[in-house]
């Protein structure tokens, strides 16, 4: 099974094993904790929800091992991972062209957030930013071009908009489904 790291505004797509040997999954809400003289417990009330994160490794492998795996169709001398790695950054600094000719004769300068990243996990969609990559490269060619890396990826989940609403949705149903298998 393959997974992707994409957004198709910008042409970027980053296609990986689904590989990780755990996923961590990681979802806070905020109470407001009242601690009441003379009452036996504190009042406890809900503030917001909070961030849902994502974290996970992959693994780049374009060694002759990794090669065989099929998922590198074409063979660059001279690139090994480097093209990986060229994605995860463009998802970690702003987007391109953002000084354009017509901002360099203006003198405007427009600041654009890095774009969103949409992680494709199987049956498991979700649009989020990517808010950490940290590198770490294991293996070079005789030219020391990294062909093998491991990558710790750390991703907030944007919980709005259509992507939003149809987890809400599978969230409802697995729940229901879960609850219903559990007591038969």
């Amino acid at each position: 099974m393959k997974g992707f790291i994409t957004n198709p505004e910008i042409g970027m797509l980053l296609k990986f094993q689904v590989n990780p040997t755990q996923m961590e999954w990681e979802k806070t809400v905020s109470y407001d904790i009242q601690e009441v003289g003379g009452w036996p417990a504190p009042v406890v009330t809900w503030v917001s929800g909070g961030q849902k994160r994502i974290r996970f490794e992959l693994f780049f492998d374009r060694s002759k091992s990794g090669k065989a795996s099929g998922l590198w169709k074409v063979d660059l001398p001279g690139v090994g991972v480097q093209g990986a790695i060229a994605i995860l950054e463009t998802f970690l600094y702003p987007q391109e062209g953002i000084f354009s000719f017509r901002n360099a004769l203006t003198g405007e300068q427009k600041f654009v957030a890095p774009p969103d990243v949409y992680l494709i996990l199987g049956a498991r969609w979700a649009r989020c930013k990517l808010l950490s990559a940290p590198i770490k490269e294991t293996m070079f060619d005789g030219m020391l071009t990294p062909i093998r890396l491991f990558a710790n990826l750390e991703f907030i989940v944007l919980e709005e908009g259509p992507l939003s609403m149809v987890d809400n949705v599978k969230r409802k149903v697995f729940a229901g489904i879960g609850s219903t298998m559990g007591n038969l």
